[in-house]
């Protein structure tokens, strides 16, 4: 889905924001590095800056150094009128965390032009307010979606940025985890035009930090488990970070469902992750879980079909929280399909 024309809006503004979910992750980076190259090609002159709320994550680190990428970004934005504020990777306003009531002041204002690049299953209500969305649920990224747009503007990125355009690939298709022939015919270009693949995999593979192994081994040490027909096994957990590593850690371990649990400062983030044999027993998407969950909590989540994560705004005891997860899943499973706790 796509409305407007993003040179338009770009030579129509005082200058380009781009705004990227909380704790950006490789996908979120690439994506907005990569498009603020774009915006810069298509209207020379044009000043764009780039808000990360909460900073970067570790992985996107990582990769940022291996690649040798370093950048300017604030991690919160300072309006001005006519500015034109790019979301990139945002599925909701909400992931934009504490700015979101700043942002979505000024958007309902008019004071602010808004635009959206972002490929979540998760319908985004930003689409309403957007004078250009390039949106598409069916990409495998939103680096997918950028390079896309780069191609079709005739723009020769640089082989750093393609290099990160392939991480932010990789990372959110679960290293090829979730593929489809048009993810492989970008990722082929990325590298034949000298994306370095051999880089990527190493910014993946290091050792991930001490405060994260340990937030992995917690969440499986405190997991409730669940079975959910004859092998189907479903993992809740709590953590106080890495709530996303975490869930993955318990997939790793057999899980496949998993959700984990967070509390920080005021809000709860709840990140889920599931194999493709839970899809395939229960036909619901993590994405669809975590919106019902949202609906359920008074938050907003959504994501992927194996991947997906919500926030809740408030302080929550983690145990009742745990608890509560348990019995919103119990509602969203069909009729026929019954948990049963593992004890043994």
């Amino acid at each position: 889905m796509r409305k407007g024309d993003l040179r338009n809006q770009v030579a129509d503004a005082g200058r380009v924001v781009i705004i990227t979910h909380r704790n950006a992750d490789p996908d979120a980076v690439a994506s907005a590095y990569a498009t603020k190259l774009v915006v810069e090609n298509i209207v020379r002159g044009t000043e764009v800056s780039i808000v990360h709320p909460d900073g970067i994550s570790h992985a996107s680190k990582q990769l940022l150094s291996k690649v040798g990428i370093s950048y300017d970004y604030s991690r919160e934005p300072h309006l001005q009128p006519r500015d034109f504020v790019l979301l990139i990777d945002v599925a909701r306003i909400e992931q934009t965390g504490l700015v979101m009531d700043y942002v979505r002041n000024l958007v309902e204002s008019g004071d602010v032009k808004i635009g959206l690049i972002d490929h979540h299953e998760t319908y985004s209500e930003l689409l309403s307010l957007a004078s250009f969305y390039l949106y598409d649920p069916k990409a495998s990224s939103s680096s997918e979606l950028v390079y896309e747009l780069a191609s079709e503007y005739g723009i020769e990125l640089p082989k750093q940025a393609l290099t990160l355009l392939l991480g932010g690939i990789v990372f959110d298709t679960r290293r090829f985890v979730i593929v489809s022939p048009r993810v492989f015919r970008v990722v082929a270009e990325l590298i034949e035009k000298g994306g370095n693949y051999g880089l990527v995999l190493e910014s993946m593979y290091q050792r991930p930090s001490f405060a994260e192994r340990v937030a992995r081994l917690k969440s499986i040490k405190r997991a409730r488990m669940l079975k959910l027909g004859d092998d189907v096994i479903i993992a809740v957990s709590h953590v106080s970070a890495y709530e996303g590593s975490a869930a993955r850690a318990l997939i790793d371990a057999g899980a496949d469902l998993a959700i984990v649990v967070g509390s920080h400062n005021g809000e709860v983030r709840i990140s889920t992750r599931a194999s493709q044999r839970f899809i395939e027993v229960t036909g619901i998407a993590t994405s669809k879980l975590m919106e019902y969950l949202a609906s359920k909590l008074k938050g907003a989540g959504g994501g992927h079909s194996l991947a997906a994560a919500l926030t809740v705004r408030g302080e929550y005891d983690v145990d009742e929280l745990v608890e509560r997860c348990i019995a919103l899943l119990r509602e969203v499973l069909p009729k026929d399909m019954k948990l049963k706790e593992i004890t043994d």
